[in-house]
């Protein structure tokens, strides 16, 4: 796959696209711009794998990705100007899932130690990208907590146990 020839002010678009950069102004932008690298892969490549340390953050710029659990379960698609690694990169815990290319993508790639370096240069980025890593944990918790609930109502208290121990186990 031929990578597009895409310019400073294209891929600062995509980047203003991802909710973990909202409210960064024009110039902080620019900061994250110069540290992502344009980074292809083609169909079936492996991005990360379970297990591996969280290095890189990707934003997916074109094409779909599938994430696997260790059994080799799906856990989700990803499409188009959606992160991948973020979570590891800020927990410091080694990527939980497996990602596989669907078909062939397009993504920039930042390094961890080049974002941390931002964020130390610029404390308001830091600020700024951790108050949305937080409001995104926030509305995911809220949300698989109302999944748990539903569960729990609909489910026999059998099935319900087994499903959360099986829960447990993958996330440990």
């Amino acid at each position: 796959m031929t990578p597009p020839n895409l310019n400073a002010n294209e891929i600062i678009g995509i980047i203003k696209k991802i909710p973990m950069f909202k409210g960064l102004n024009n110039d902080q932008m620019y900061k994250i711009f110069r540290i992502c690298h344009i980074k292809k892969i083609n169909k079936d490549e492996i991005l990360c794998n379970a297990g591996d340390e969280s290095k890189h953050v990707f934003i997916l710029i074109s094409g779909f990705l599938q994430a696997t659990f260790v059994d080799g379960s799906k856990l989700s698609r990803i499409s188009p100007l959606w992160t991948v690694g973020e979570m590891g990169v800020f927990s410091g815990e080694k990527r939980s899932a497996t990602v596989i290319a669907d078909s062939d993508c397009l993504l920039l790639e930042i390094n961890s130690d080049l974002l941390f370096q931002v964020f130390n240069m610029d404390p308001v980025i830091g600020k700024t990208v951790a108050i949305n890593i937080n409001k995104y944990l926030s509305h995911k918790l809220r949300t698989n907590q109302a999944i748990i609930e539903e569960l729990k109502v609909f489910c026999p208290e059998k099935v319900y146990a087994e499903i959360i121990a099986r829960v447990t186990k993958l996330f440990g």
